[in-house]
């Protein structure tokens, strides 16, 4: 696999500040139950494959929908941005449409972009070397879990209170992360794919 640069011209910013303030960062369901044939999909770090995402989504384990309804704010929207937190960190996905609605896992994180940022952008923002980097730094050491301590919540990927909810302290919105290329919409220029 080829190595993204990322462009160092454009100013890092956290992570949080590129997020749908309605939406923030956020974690998903902590005990999912066992599936639930018509019950509501969910996304776990196994589900994912690095880059293409989930390829087989019929074959997503599912919640009650009471359980996922206690946690509907990490419900899943297209263009979202899903990246696994643990036990394997660093898997980063985009929604496609057919999850719209899905959930998530506490080993999951959803980044909802701001309508000024663009996904694909953040995405691969978030897979370059600088941000695995980060999360290599941050997590060294640890096996399956996220980092868990205030002073390690500046993890990429990660905004304010993100890995403390993780850990169960609740609250949303908080902490920074080191940072991503910021490029808005209105300075970017469309590659046609």
């Amino acid at each position: 696999m080829k190595e993204l640069r990322v462009e160092t011209r454009f100013p890092l910013v956290p992570l949080k500040h590129v997020v749908n303030p309605t939406r923030p960062i956020t974690y998903g369901i902590v005990q999912c139950g066992p599936d639930f044939p018509g019950g509501v999909p969910y996304i776990r770090p196994a589900d994912m494959e690095d880059e293409e995402g989930i390829t087989e989504p019929d074959s997503l384990l599912r919640t009650d929908p009471e359980i996922a309804f206690s946690y509907r704010r990490s419900t899943v929207r297209p263009k979202d941005i899903v990246l696994s937190i643990g036990p394997s960190f660093g898997k980063v996905m985009i929604v496609p449409t057919d999850l719209d609605g899905a959930n998530l896992t506490q080993g999951t994180a959803r980044v909802a972009p701001n309508a000024d940022h663009d996904s694909r952008f953040i995405f691969w923002s978030l897979r370059s070397s600088f941000c695995k980097q980060q999360w290599e730094a941050r997590v060294s050491g640890a096996t399956s879990t996220p980092p868990r301590t205030s002073r390690d919540r500046r993890v990429s990927g990660l905004g304010d209170g993100e890995a403390g909810r993780a850990a169960g302290e609740g609250g949303g919105g908080g902490g920074a992360v080191a940072g991503i290329p910021h490029r808005p919409h209105h300075r970017r220029r469309h590659r046609q794919d």
